[in-house]
């Protein structure tokens, strides 16, 4: 090899250095565990702009796409925050640097840092997983529940009622966590200890009413309104509370419920009618 290849090579080598710094990572976005019980973390996000050209505009970080903590130039000092599902205790130690507190399997999920400049933005994703104390896996238990969906089969662009009620008796040795909701596994509302109240859009449920919720005992009755085809699922009541003693953490769930859209009922009745029919029409002209 020559020593005008060498030079060739090096000068490669430097400039690909020079391009992975300009146009990498330009946020770090972490994590870290501070404690077990109860459960809590750090999350931090550092970002760096190139100087001279990028001017930095605000901050966000969100969870699943939702933002829970924002400022800007000019509330730097006095930041935004907003209460998500799964977040409800933060401290924050500095610009982008919080500390999460009493986080619980809610808690877990994707969690975004986007920086916004001049020119645009940049992003860093990280995953979250809450692990349960003491244990890889929340134990599940047997807690009465008054669970109704009503009505089991509904039509488009009316209301449908969702009613749940936990016999859990909170006091000195049982603490609630949370009362959830769900539909086709994906939470939609929820009640924690404090009876702060938050709800989230999925599939189907874009409108909802709050009829009724309290903690003692844990109750939540909801009105989902102006249903659509995707409104239909399986339906969950879910609630999480801790042993105040040993600090365990459990779950138990309701039994599950269907919602139908009568349009599917319909639209199958449809179908059986159309194949008979083509199955008629097509023997008749074979004969």
């Amino acid at each position: 090899m020559t020593n005008k290849n060498i030079v060739l090579i090096f000068i490669i080598f430097i400039v690909a250095l020079v391009c992975d710094f300009s146009v990498g990572d330009h946020i770090k976005f972490k994590a870290t565990q501070t404690s077990t019980i109860p459960m809590n973390f750090e999350l931090s996000c550092d970002y760096k702009l190139k100087k001279g050209k990028e001017f930095f505009s605000s901050l966000s970080i969100m969870k699943d796409y939702q933002v829970f903590y924002h400022y800007d130039n000019k509330t730097i000092s006095n930041p935004k925050f907003s209460k998500v599902i799964g977040i409800h205790s933060i401290i924050e130690k500095g610009p982008g640097h919080l500390d999460i507190h009493n986080a619980n399997h809610s808690t877990s999920g994707s969690y975004q840092c986007v920086v916004y400049f001049n020119g645009g933005y940049y992003m860093r994703k990280l995953n979250i997983t809450v692990k349960p104390t003491h244990s890889h896996h929340t134990p599940h238990l047997t807690v009465p529940f008054h669970f109704q969906v009503t009505p089991h089969t509904f039509r488009i662009n009316t209301s449908v009622s969702i009613y749940c009620e936990s016999k859990l008796q909170s006091g000195k040795h049982l603490g609630l966590i949370r009362l959830a909701l769900i539909k086709d596994r994906k939470i939609f509302a929820t009640i924690d200890q404090n009876g702060f109240r938050s709800q989230a859009r999925i599939g189907g449920i874009s409108n909802l009413t709050w009829i009724n919720s309290k903690i003692q005992p844990p109750l939540m009755h909801v009105k989902i309104n102006n249903t659509t085809k995707l409104t239909s699922g399986n339906y969950l009541c879910q609630i999480t509370f801790q042993n105040l003693t040993t600090g365990q953490t459990y779950l138990a769930n309701s039994t599950y419920q269907y919602l139908y859209n009568t349009c599917n009922t319909i639209s199958l009745s449809m179908g059986v009618i159309l194949i008979s029919i083509a199955i008629f029409l097509y023997n008749q002209f074979n004969n």
